[in-house]
């Protein structure tokens, strides 16, 4: 609905000096505070009761004007508190330091006199003043891809905020109208070298994932959501290929190999070319224990999650299309890491990985890694591998072939023997699909890999 233009004239000063026009308000301000939307149930008040009061309010002010059509309006005008405090606008100039802010926000209501001399609701908007001096109107909720709510639904949400009368504050009037969380300030500013696994310090008081959500909230950083806390201590996160340069960068000291890939095909490219699949990268790189692959600006750990953006000095490394780089400083591995190598943990993730043949020119490993191919194809088989090769899994679905059947043999279709060990591996795998309603059918690629397995293990 289109802001109906204020003129000044002889209604407006008759108003301030408090003589005759001032029935028009009292007529307003009597009126029953009734919904637009019809299937909403009204409440119990009157204009003046739902209006005059409010918390959020710092100051109200009713004034009496016409408009360019000499009609008569009341207008309602609330100023909200804690505009200069607001953590949307402090996060808005923080990422934006040349942004106009806003210095002033509050309601407007407006009233006209119909022909009949009476007087109806027209016209709902949130009025904003900048610094530059200029201002303008919200008159609808903006819920993103081109969607809003205006009109009926606009008026009525705005008037219930005002009878429940519990926001107390700008930020407030936000998270009640758009359902957004008021973001929280770091206790420093966030700079270059402020790497996804430091978030805590930035964050006192809450835990790493905790830490991460609300600094990716105050970047207003685009991302599905952080789901937990990954390897060398880094957010995992969800976001599209567009905005990755919006994710806190990785520590270089935590990449060991990086190369620079064509995503100009679509935005889901790392995805749909096979030779640049994260999973297929897993499965041919020896990945040290808590190090990260880069492909491009987009930052992986050994379970293909993302967990961050590369830094200027990784993709400075990242020479030509398609072509692995060894990033320096993350070549040798810390005594730790090497203690982690011998963990069963470590081992289960050896034990279930794919024994395919390495790139040409295959890149150099770590002296820490040891040639067994380390990284998992998901977590689902490492945890798979290692529940049914420590016997948490009991052997159930097919029968089980004659033991004297040796892993690693073939039958006449090119597939492996079914073995006692082999068939754990398939039984566990199988139970773990079923609990998340996922396709049970085993490949052929799989089966090896389970050969490979129980070979290695002389079973």
């Amino acid at each position: 609905m289109k802001k109906l233009f204020i003129v000044s004239g002889l209604l407006g000063l008759l108003a301030l000096t408090g003589c005759a026009p001032d029935k028009h308000i009292a007529e307003v301000k009597a009126l029953p505070f009734s919904y637009p939307s019809e299937n909403v149930q009204d409440p119990n008040m009157t204009v003046d009761q739902a209006l005059d009061y409010r918390n959020v309010c710092d100051s109200v002010k009713w004034k009496i004007d016409e408009t360019e059509q000499h009609q008569t309006f009341v207008q309602y005008d609330c100023t909200y508190k804690g505009v200069k405090d607001s953590m949307f606008i402090a996060r808005d100039i923080t990422n934006s330091p040349s942004n106009n802010p806003a210095v002033a926000v509050g309601e407007t209501y407006q009233w006209i006199f119909g022909s009949d001399g009476k007087p109806s609701l027209t016209y709902i908007a949130l009025h904003y003043r900048y610094a530059n001096g200029n201002s303008k109107d919200v008159s609808r909720l903006n819920l993103g891809g081109g969607a809003y709510i205006d009109g009926a639904p606009w008026y009525t949400a705005v008037m219930q905020m005002a009878v429940e009368n519990k926001v107390a504050d700008y930020d407030h009037v936000l998270s009640h109208l758009y359902g957004w969380r008021i973001p929280v300030k770091p206790a420093k500013p966030f700079t270059d070298t402020t790497y996804g696994n430091t978030l805590t310090a930035y964050y006192p008081g809450h835990n790493a994932a905790q830490a991460a959500s609300l600094a990716y909230q105050w970047k207003r950083a685009p991302i599905e959501g952080v789901f937990s806390i990954g390897v060398a201590g880094y957010p995992i996160v969800s976001i599209n290929d567009r905005f990755v340069d919006q994710l806190f960068p990785v520590n270089p000291a935590d990449v060991q190999f990086a190369k620079k890939i064509d995503t100009s095909y679509t935005d889901t490219a790392v995805d749909n070319l096979s030779s640049n699949n994260p999973y297929e990268i897993i499965r041919l790189l020896q990945l040290a224990p808590n190090k990260l692959f880069c492909l491009s600006n987009r930052c992986y750990d050994r379970n293909a999650q993302t967990v961050g953006r590369a830094p200027e000095s990784v993709l400075a490394q990242e020479v030509g299309f398609n072509k692995w780089a060894q990033i320096s400083g993350a070549a040798s591995a810390s005594k730790s890491e090497k203690e982690t190598a011998n963990t069963p943990d470590a081992l289960a993730v050896a034990m279930a990985s794919t024994a395919m043949t390495p790139p040409t020119p295959a890149p150099q490993v770590a002296q820490a890694v040891q040639p067994t191919p380390v990284a998992p194809v998901t977590q689902q088989v490492v945890n798979s591998a290692t529940a049914t090769l420590t016997g948490a899994s009991q052997s159930h679905g097919q029968p089980v072939a004659d033991a004297a059947v040796h892993s690693g043999d073939v039958g006449p279709d090119g597939w492996p023997k079914m073995t006692p060990c082999i068939q754990k591996l398939q039984d566990k795998f199988t139970a773990d699909q079923q609990k998340q309603n996922a396709d049970t059918s085993t490949s052929l690629e799989q089966m090896q890999e389970w050969a490979s397995v129980c070979k290695s293990l002389g079973q």
